[in-house]
């Protein structure tokens, strides 16, 4: 199911097949007709989605779909002072002369636009690459959009690309060889995506920048940065915390909001906008997946930091869980607690994710708090689990009981280990550290005591230990990891 569902949405017309990235929401069943807005903490969820479907399945159009929507989000969304902005906007004006906006123009072709932009090339058999274009997008003379998704008429006579036909039915039906489809349509798509950003007036940017909102989508650089050892992913994931730490954090505190003025300045409200519950809850996971990418011991502090104020603030000492206000937010009457997972995380799943990683690496610091919550939640779970699956996700890896997966050796980046753990979906609630004998490691063993041992164990040879339940399980061969995880 999770498959089918990830693939059809990469095929839909929720997915811009142009500019890459995903819309908000799809109108119909089929994927098809969506509502255009773009939304950052959608990309981040959805890269993150996508890579767990890639390290379950090892299929690499998951992969694919991954960076296409983070090479998306680096062009559009991003300063370069390493923030993201919050959002695009779904209506735009159709041309540089009209006046009134309208949802998707930016987005949608009438089949005579895409005759005028390609009909002068052709395929080597001497056909149309419109007309590949055509049928690949399914596009049609009068629009493919059905009326009923269009109440107010602002898509007739137009067509919202979705992937029709596969490049193999095209292949036989152009009579040309695949690769010819592959390397034409994509000469296609940089063709009708550079006239489309020179001739349409682009979504209003929201040139708000949101703490929460970055950190979703810098949990994903940095996720992926892990996965695929790409270095330029965890540079920007790093760049993006060097601008949270710049303008969103202040005397131990963080700020929900910032923006960018005419100037492309970054400047706040007179009276800046205090974090919320899942700001914190969002930027302490980034933190921490920039932690196990890098082994930076400054992200492991500044996560302890912030988990500390998020405690004192939000955090609910009678009955466990984290309210939604502030406890130093007099104009509350009522303080509330997150217990849904919608749109976005609930705080609460999120922040539980967290509390466990750093119990983990911290073993017994936190685990009053990961019982709490889990008992705060409980009926919940058990009545009505579908409003909570993150939750029910990490309640199910607590109770596998994994901790901390300690690689430790000469060079251990580069081990059978880590080429091994990289490409496995490891239990929310673990979090891999990879310490090199060869480095400085005196600060990490100072923060992190109980590591001392294995910092210190005689030989070079690269060995894993994995902590689960009461238990430490020491590992010597790739093959014995394997079991671990069967």
């Amino acid at each position: 199911m999770v498959d089918r569902t990830l693939t059809m949405m990469r095929k839909g017309g929720i997915f811009d097949h142009l500019g890459q990235g995903f819309s908000r929401y799809s109108t119909d069943k089929k994927w098809h007709v969506p509502h255009f807005e773009k939304m950052l903490y959608d990309q981040g969820q959805i890269v993150s989605a996508y890579l767990n479907a890639y390290l379950v399945s090892k299929n690499q159009k998951f992969a694919s779909i991954a960076h296409e929507v983070l090479e998306y989000v680096s062009r559009d969304m991003s300063i370069e002072g390493g923030g993201f902005y919050s959002a695009e906007d779904a209506d735009s004006l159709p041309t540089k002369t009209s006046t009134e906006k309208k949802e998707g123009a930016f987005y949608v072709w009438e089949k005579s636009e895409i005759h005028s932009i390609l009909g002068n090339l052709k395929l080597s058999n001497g056909k149309g690459l419109d007309d590949l274009v055509c049928a690949r997008f399914g596009v049609k003379e009068n629009g493919n959009v059905d009326p009923f998704q269009d109440p107010h008429d602002e898509l007739k006579m137009k067509n919202v690309f979705f992937l029709d036909k596969g490049t193999d039915v095209l292949a036989t039906e152009f009579d040309i060889p695949e690769t010819e489809v592959v390397s034409e349509l994509e000469k296609a798509r940089e063709k009708l995506f550079d006239w489309r950003n020179i001739n349409r007036p682009r979504p209003h940017l929201d040139n708000k920048f949101i703490a929460s909102w970055n950190g979703l989508i810098t949990t994903a650089y940095a996720q992926a940065g892990f996965i695929f050892s790409n270095e330029s992913y965890i540079e920007r994931a790093q760049k993006s915390i060097a601008f949270i730490e710049e303008n969103f954090y202040f005397n131990g505190d963080l700020l929900r909001t910032c923006y960018s003025n005419n100037n492309g300045q970054i400047v706040n409200l007179a009276r800046p906008i205090p974090g919320c519950v899942e700001d914190f809850a969002n930027v302490i996971t980034a933190l921490l997946e920039i932690f196990q990418a890098t082994t930076k011991v400054h992200y492991l502090k500044l996560a302890l930091q912030l988990q500390e104020k998020q405690n004192s603030l939000f955090w609910d000492d009678k009955s466990g869980g984290y309210f939604t206000g502030r406890a130093d937010d007099a104009s509350v009457i009522v303080r509330l607690k997150d217990d849904d997972d919608g749109a976005e995380p609930s705080s609460n799943s999120t922040s539980v994710i967290n509390l466990m990683r750093l119990n983990s690496l911290f073993p017994g610091q936190f685990s009053s708090q990961v019982e709490k919550v889990f008992l705060q939640f409980s009926e919940r779970l058990s009545k009505i689990s579908i409003t909570l699956p993150l939750m029910n996700v990490a309640l199910m890896s607590h109770q596998e009981g994994f901790g901390r997966i300690l690689v430790i050796g000469k060079e251990p980046q580069k081990s059978e280990f880590m080429t091994f753990l990289k490409k496995k979906l490891i239990p929310l609630g673990s979090i891999i550290i990879c310490l090199d004998l060869n480095t400085d490691l005196s600060e990490i063993e100072k923060l992190i005591p109980s590591i001392t041992e294995k910092i210190r164990k005689p030989g070079d040879e690269v060995v894993v230990f994995i902590q689960k339940g009461n238990t430490e399980m020491k590992i010597e061969t790739v093959e014995s990891l394997a079991t671990v995880f069967d």
